[in-house]
Formats: C-alpha cells, structure tokens, sequence
C-alpha cells in the first residue's frame, strides 16, 4: 500500500471508532428514559423505573446494586419525563 492509502485508511478507521464510542455513551451524557412512570398530581411527579449498568451524568440520586453487573436506577424525581432512549 502507498502512504495515502495508509493514512486513509487510518484515518476513516478512526472516524468509525468515534462514532462507537459517540453511540455508546449518548445515553451517559444525554438524560433520556425507556420506561416513566408520572403520577396525576399537579405537578406531576415523574421518576425513571430503567435498570442499566449506571446512571446518565444527570442524575443525581443514582442507586446501584452490589451485584456484578451493578443494576442502577436513577432515583431523581422530575415535573416530566425525559426523552426517549
């Protein structure tokens, strides 16, 4: 292979990896929830039930088991839901 074969190649290489890890961690740095539970008050009062690995960066009461893989639940409680995951 010539050198600009080479650089291209590792350079598109890189590019692909970035955007694994970028799809990866979305859900770390971006508040979002698949399942949310709202009750009827005024506000509503509204928490997460999701269970993953941990929390989004967001949270602030994350709770985790001691089991391996932990299960952790964000425990915050919110006047809405986040976006979808």
């Amino acid at each position: 292979m010539e050198l600009k074969e080479k650089v291209l190649v590792k350079v598109v290489s890189l590019v692909l990896l970035l955007g694994f890890i970028a799809s990866i961690d979305a859900g770390l740095f971006t508040p979002c929830c698949k399942i949310c539970y709202c009750t009827e008050t005024d506000p509503p009062r509204c928490t997460c039930l999701d269970v993953n690995e941990q929390c989004h960066r967001a949270c602030i009461n994350c709770v985790c088991s001691a089991s391996y893989p932990p299960k952790c639940r964000c425990m915050d409680v919110t006047t809405e839901c986040y976006e979808p995951c």
